[in-house]
């Protein structure tokens, strides 16, 4: 049997290869027709983090004394970056301290005295163990003692004066009434002899001496009138010098108050903004991850606030691929696509393709500001398979990836016949 296959073979060549040529051409016809073939769009992409960088600035200006991180470095939460020179605010600081604490015990002084308090209460703010609140406090309280003193001395002397003013009136009023009880006597007398003197019985110069004597009483009553009125104006005058006097101080106590009520808070706005310079000088990790773009690279550097000093990519945040559609194949892909990611970093022989799925596509279309040219921005984030595959590999923000989006399947002819189809198309209309 097989002799005669072979002799058959060898009469008729040419006729067993053109069969076979023909089968070839025909199976692969219809493969090209029948095979699906994976369609995608192709595009490159970078590894991003799900959280955006974090661009740490500095909140106070400053001159740089230590730079305590360099690009690259893995740093925790709250980890020190960058310090600033602190000098100068301290030492502000410590002056507006003792302006604070000297304005908080003037304070309590001023209010005690117009309060009219035995005593000067101080707020807690004065702690006896701080040296400057101590002797402020000490001052403090030995002025409103004198203060009070002195005060008190004025209003006692125009209290005195005013007792004998009201012991000279009491004794003018004894004296006047002392006066007017022999005046009754004197006109009674007066009265009696008054006619004895007309009949002669009385010589009449007894009557006239009479006269004469009441005449003199009632001008020495009409002058103690006058020396007790006198007495009541300055009585008046007294009582209103100790008004004033207590008026007088209380105004300047409520104007010295307002001042330093004004002074305190001054005083405590600068302390904040001074602390707030001291808290941030230096400057901390917001979060966990690493250093890039680095600013700063020498002391004595001068920062303003807001001026940006690194970047942190955190560490903690899940990985995705970022990628460029072209605007001309949007309308090809949709949300939950798959996608092919090779990681052209990596060595082709031992990284495999990997699988993951787009999960964000941007609404609009971006201009990229370097090649100007529109595109759809796309994110993908890599299957747990996929993950597991490249947990042996470091994938740091930044690295290439080759992407594919699976957009459908079709065949090796469709491939090859769709752009004639659509120049066909295009031709058979144009006029």
């Amino acid at each position: 049997m097989l002799a005669m296959l072979w002799s058959d073979l060898v009469r008729h060549p040419l006729r067993y290869g053109v069969s076979a040529v023909l089968v070839t051409v025909v199976a692969l016809f219809v493969w090209a027709i029948y095979a699906p073939l994976d369609q995608g769009v192709v595009s490159q992409g970078v590894v991003k983090v799900t959280g955006s960088r974090k661009t740490v600035q500095a909140l106070v200006p400053g001159k740089v004394a230590q730079i305590l991180v360099k690009d690259g470095q893995r740093v925790k939460k709250n980890d020190p970056l960058i310090k600033l020179d602190d000098t100068n605010a301290r030492a502000q600081l410590g002056i507006v301290e003792t302006q604070f604490l000297t304005s908080l015990a003037i304070e309590a002084r001023l209010r005690a005295e117009r309060e009219q308090k035995n005593e000067v209460l101080f707020p807690k703010e004065l702690s006896a163990s701080n040296p400057i609140a101590r002797d402020a406090m000490s001052l403090q309280r030995q002025l409103f003692n004198t203060r009070r003193q002195s005060l008190k001395a004025e209003v006692d002397i125009l209290h005195k004066n005013i007792e004998g003013l009201l012991a000279q009136q009491r004794s003018l009023k004894d004296v006047k009434s002392s006066k007017e009880e022999q005046l009754k006597t004197l006109k009674v007398e007066l009265e009696s002899i008054r006619d004895l003197a007309k009949d002669g019985f009385v010589p009449k110069t007894r009557m006239f001496e009479l006269e004469r004597s009441v005449s003199a009483i009632n001008a020495g009553i009409s002058d103690d009138i006058g020396q007790i009125a006198r007495l009541e104006q300055d009585l008046a005058e007294r009582r209103l010098q100790i008004i004033r006097r207590t008026q007088d101080y209380q105004k300047e106590v409520e104007t010295q108050l307002a001042q330093i009520v004004q002074d305190v808070a001054v005083s405590t706005d600068r302390m904040r903004s001074l602390q707030f310079e001291l808290d941030n000088a230096v400057i901390v990790a917001p979060l966990e991850g690493t250093v890039v773009q680095l600013t700063v690279h020498t002391i004595g550097a001068v920062l303003q606030s807001g001026s940006p000093i690194l970047d942190l990519v955190p560490s903690e945040e899940p990985l995705i691929i970022e990628a460029q559609i072209p605007v001309h194949l949007i309308d090809k892909v949709k949300l939950g696509n798959e996608v092919q990611l090779r990681f052209s970093a990596f060595n082709h022989v031992s990284t495999p393709t990997v699988n993951g799925r787009l999960i964000l596509v941007s609404a609009d279309s971006v201009i990229d500001p370097q090649t100007k040219l529109a595109f759809y921005s796309a994110q993908i984030a890599i299957n747990p398979d996929g993950l597991e595959v490249l947990k042996n590999n470091k994938i740091i923000p930044g690295m290439p990836v080759d992407v594919i989006i699976k957009t459908g399947e079709r065949s090796l002819m469709n491939y090859f016949l769709k752009p004639l189809q659509n120049r066909i198309s295009s031709a058979m209309k144009e006029e």
